[in-house]
């Protein structure tokens, strides 16, 4: 062979290989999709080959390189599905070679995309983020790291949603970003979230991302918070209040303003699991303030959710208008539904109790019978409370007043002569009033100015005894009287009485 035949060969030879290899490169398989297909995070291949035996490569935890995973022997199939990916909790990173060949001489890279969610119970919305970064990193080793990332452009990110389990919804197309804000949820439900990546060279291929679901849930507030009862005593008001058990709530705070808007301010904060709560508020003078009070359930993001109704104390007040007493109080007109029964009770004096007086729905009311009371032995001294009691989807409320008093002025006779000789008649020696005074001085002297007699009780009369029990000479005697009742004037006479023996 000439040397020019043999350079012509050569050279014949070099084309041929370096066309096969140019060829060889052409066949190589292209990897069109890698989708997560199911709940499970099952991962279906998509590619383009000519027809060869097929390997798959797979990102290596265990190894920080790819690694062969599966051998397609069918040369006809263009699809398979990947049971053993892990995509529920991370990407993977995929690539196909011509079996036998080196991973280097495969098809190009196709990572999955991996969504997490993560839910603002407070600000009430859903962030999705996604990624296609595939990273291993050795935990021995901190610097070191590979990285299986494609090459390939993600025009957009549709975002796809069902909730309680119903079908998939799209609810938003995101560009340029992997973050998405659900905004449009409601509490208690579960909502089910995947992420479509549109390939920017072939808009026709969808690769979906695993799937991922929350619960929004926060805890149950109560059904209702019940204001039971608001007691005005003395210098204080005591509060009760029935709280629902289906609360899953431990906070609670107790409210109260000066007026029925507000502001209202925080008496007290109550963490606890008991469905009854009560508070004695110390600070107000129930005779001459009206405050109004409620208790809220508090949320974990710190917001008052289920409330009782607004009760104020009921003030009582009371006027004299001669011989009857004129009641007045505040009305609840807040109070929706039903007309509030107000029961008023009336008490005389030393009386043990009150005694149920009479209903009425509107204030004022006048207490017109004080006068029939009038006698030696009644007191001057008229108190009263009022019970308020309204019913709200099947509970009971009730509210007592603060008790309030009126004193009728006593007029006082005075006898100026009486005989203690045992008969039964005219024996002793007192002042007869209309009404008893509360605050009461009698005294009684003889010709000399001594003492012979002295008694603050309105109920004890002067049997004509001296001190130590001697009968009192007969004749004239002075007394001297001072009785007075709260917010009146004192009263005081004096005078001569005669002392006879028939």
């Amino acid at each position: 062979m000439s040397n020019k035949t043999l350079l012509t060969c050569l050279l014949m030879t070099g084309w041929m290989l370096t066309f096969l290899e140019l060829q060889a490169q052409d066949e190589k398989p292209v990897l069109k999709n890698a989708t997560v297909i199911n709940d499970r995070g099952d991962v279906r291949l998509t590619w383009e080959s000519q027809g060869d035996t097929l390997a798959v490569w797979r990102d290596s935890i265990a190894n920080y390189s790819m690694e062969r995973i599966e051998v397609i022997y069918d040369t006809t199939h263009r699809t398979w599905v990947d049971a053993s990916s892990g995509t529920n909790t991370r990407p993977r990173a995929y690539k196909l070679t011509i079996y036998q060949q080196t991973e280097r001489e495969g098809s190009n890279y196709f990572n999955t995309t991996h969504l997490s969610l993560k839910m603002d119970t407070c600000q009430k919305n859903i962030h999705l983020l996604w990624t296609r970064h595939v990273e291993i990193i050795n935990p021995s080793e901190y610097n070191y790291y590979r990285n299986f990332n494609d090459s390939l452009e993600i025009k957009e990110y549709r975002i796809w949603r069902s909730a309680d389990s119903n079908p998939y919804q799209h609810i938003a197309t995101v560009t340029g970003d992997t973050t998405y804000a659900d905004t449009n949820i409601a509490y208690d439900h579960k909502y089910k979230y995947y992420v479509e990546g549109v390939l920017a060279s072939d808009t026709s291929i969808k690769s979906q991302s695993n799937r991922d679901s929350i619960h929004t849930d926060m805890p149950d507030n109560p059904d209702y918070i019940h204001f039971e009862n608001l007691r005005a005593g003395e210098g204080e008001t005591q509060l009760q209040f029935n709280i629902s058990e289906d609360s899953q709530l431990r906070r609670y705070v107790l409210l109260r303003s000066s007026g029925l808007k507000g502001p209202y301010d925080t008496l007290e904060t109550y963490n606890t699991d008991d469905y009854a709560l009560s508070y004695t508020d110390q600070e107000i003078n129930p005779r001459q303030d009206i405050y109004y009070y409620q208790l809220a359930s508090v949320n974990q993001c710190d917001a008052l959710t289920t409330r009782s109704d607004t009760l104020s104390n009921l003030r009582l007040v009371l006027q004299k208008e001669n011989m009857t007493g004129l009641l007045a109080w505040n009305q609840w007109d807040h109070i929706r539904g039903n007309p509030i029964r107000f029961d008023i009770y009336r008490k005389r004096g030393d009386e043990p109790t009150f005694s149920f007086l009479q209903t009425s729905y509107n204030s004022p009311f006048p207490d017109t019978d004080i006068e029939t009371y009038r006698g030696d032995r009644v007191s001057s001294e008229f108190c009263y409370t009022i019970t308020a009691e309204f019913t709200r989807s099947g509970r009971a409320s009730q509210a007592t007043s603060n008790k309030a008093c009126l004193y009728i002025k006593p007029s006082v006779f005075v006898p100026n002569a009486f005989t203690p000789n045992d008969d039964g008649d005219n024996d002793a020696f007192k002042p007869i009033f209309t009404f008893l005074p509360k605050s009461y001085l009698f005294i009684v002297y003889n010709r000399s100015g001594m003492k012979v007699f002295e008694s603050r009780n309105p109920e004890s009369s002067w049997r004509g005894r001296m001190r130590g029990g001697k009968k009192a000479p007969s004749g004239t005697y002075t007394w001297y009287l001072e009785v007075s009742n709260p917010g009146q004037k004192i009263i005081r006479k004096q005078g001569e009485v005669t002392l006879i023996y028939p």
